[in-house]
């Protein structure tokens, strides 16, 4: 059972080891494991898998977290500030008040994740996917939305100032004071604007048409 960051000094070798093709290396595999408040700042941590792991409170700024599987683990408090996020896997996360001040996250999942008053602020977010998520209290201040998709997701008291770029076109739920609504791909652009989003809908560049010689 690992306990601490001395239990996981061993293992975090050998998956650098594993990273870099080395004989004797092994894969990091975490299942069920309690890690919270553990520090992980700045540590090369790609590949590695953390299932339905305890990882509140941990200290992961600045790691590199390129294709992890985090399924079904507890972040809540996490700090990801700076942390290079790229085809990770953050299915069914509970990352409530998590921090990804300026990470750079690309092709990551958040699959029905629970982000509520999670910040994103200064956030990176290309070919990013929120479907399913709750963002209820959450801050984009200053995020880049690159096909930033928010299909089926879930908004309520949403602060996005000085946020731009682009989305994916798709249906949501937004909570307001008389509660709960649907809200079509139209509406949900005019909310992420009301709350300071410069964004539109990104959509396929056009073939150019070739005239026949």
């Amino acid at each position: 059972m690992v306990k601490n960051r001395a239990d996981l000094q061993p293992l975090l070798d050998k998956h650098r080891l594993w990273n870099d093709f080395v004989n004797g290396g092994q894969q990091l595999v975490l299942i069920g494991e309690d890690l919270g408040g553990i520090d992980l700042s700045g540590i090369d941590l790609s590949g590695s898998a953390f299932s339905e792991v305890r990882l509140d409170e941990a200290n992961m700024a600045s790691a590199d977290l390129y294709a992890v599987f985090a399924g079904g683990s507890s972040c809540v408090g996490a700090d990801f500030n700076g942390a290079q996020i790229v085809k990770a896997d953050f299915a069914a996360v509970i990352a409530r008040k998590a921090n990804f001040t300026d990470a750079n996250l690309m092709r990551t999942g958040f699959f029905e994740a629970d982000l509520r008053g999670a910040r994103f602020d200064r956030t990176t977010l290309t070919k990013t996917s929120f479907h399913l998520a709750d963002l209820r209290g959450c801050s984009f201040q200053g995020a880049r939305f690159d096909r930033t998709s928010f299909h089926d997701a879930t908004f309520g008291e949403l602060d996005a100032a000085g946020a731009s770029g682009t989305i994916l076109p798709g249906p949501a739920s937004i909570e307001t004071p008389d509660g709960m609504h649907s809200a079509n791909q139209d509406e949900v652009l005019a909310y992420l604007r009301a709350a300071g989003a410069e964004v539109s809908f990104w959509l396929p560049p056009k073939a150019p048409i070739r005239s026949d010689p």
